[in-house]
């Protein structure tokens, strides 16, 4: 293998009647960076709890956009975000991509 941890959703699962089992995935990209992402415009105790999220890196040759994976209920077109990898920075959310159960993935650009 080459290293890359790739980042995918599961869009089938079947179970076939021996007992196996057949996946079907849709990898989004390799390189996903973990961040912590805060809503500045929360209020209440909310307001300061950073969460888990992930930067995935934009993909030129497949046209998709760089977008964030955040926890679901957290996208809002326009919403502010402060994030913290490597250094803080602040994004504003564009477009709803994916959504799972458990998860909500939307493009951004620089605040």
């Amino acid at each position: 293998t080459n290293g890359n941890l790739y980042l995918g959703t599961v869009q089938r699962l079947a179970v076939d009647d021996d007992g196996g089992m057949w996946i079907g995935l849709r990898l989004m990209t390799a390189g996903a960076q973990p961040v912590a992402a805060r809503n500045p415009g929360a209020r209440g105790p909310d307001a300061v709890l950073y969460e888990r999220a992930l930067l995935v890196p934009e993909d030129p040759a497949r046209k998709v956009p760089a977008s964030m994976v955040l926890l679901p209920g957290w996208f809002a077109p326009g919403r502010l975000l402060d994030l913290y990898g490597d250094r803080p920075t602040r994004i504003r959310l564009q477009a709803l991509l994916d959504r799972g159960p458990n998860f909500e993935r939307a493009s951004y650009d620089s605040a």
